[in-house]
């Protein structure tokens, strides 16, 4: 039996994947192509949770953590999970967004980073620029973009 829609699968997908599919899809529409679009998401959406607890199942998430993202394995081979603590945004018509995330392995270790991420109007993963900085690193960007803004003031005057 073929499956020929997301919601024949919304059992297998968390309250978040759900609305991201439901939004997607009101704002992709009913073309056939779209929707195997979201069936392929929807797919990916439960390989990783089905991967989440069979490599993760003995670990509570991260204190903090929201909703994990995906389960998939790194650039070294490792397992992790990746979660979202916090997202502000803060230029709201602008998806100017800053986050703090990480990723958990399966040996219970974590780390975590402040994400920075904004429109691309050249180049980019689906049109943001994504940023991924310690806390040292976002503290240098935080007290630049305050000089920054000091002297266009200052010289605005």
């Amino acid at each position: 039996m073929t499956t020929a829609s997301w919601q024949a699968i919304a059992d297998q997908l968390t309250t978040s994947q759900i609305a991201d599919l439901v939004a997607r899809s009101e704002a992709q529409g009913s073309d056939r192509e779209e929707q195997s679009d979201l069936l392929d998401l929807a797919r990916v959406y439960s390989e990783s949770n089905l991967n989440a607890l069979v490599h993760f199942g003995h670990l509570a998430l991260p204190d903090g953590a929201q909703e994990p993202i995906v389960a998939s394995v790194d650039e070294q081979g490792e397992w992790v999970r990746y979660f979202i603590e916090t997202s502000r945004t803060v230029v709201p018509d602008g998806d100017v967004d800053v986050t703090v995330h990480g990723m958990q392995y399966t040996d219970g270790h974590i780390r975590r980073y402040i994400g920075f991420s904004f429109p691309d109007m050249g180049v980019g993963d689906m049109g943001v620029v994504r940023l991924n900085m310690e806390p040292p690193l976002a503290r240098q960007l935080a007290a630049a973009l305050d000089v920054a803004a000091e002297e266009v003031d200052r010289l605005a005057d």
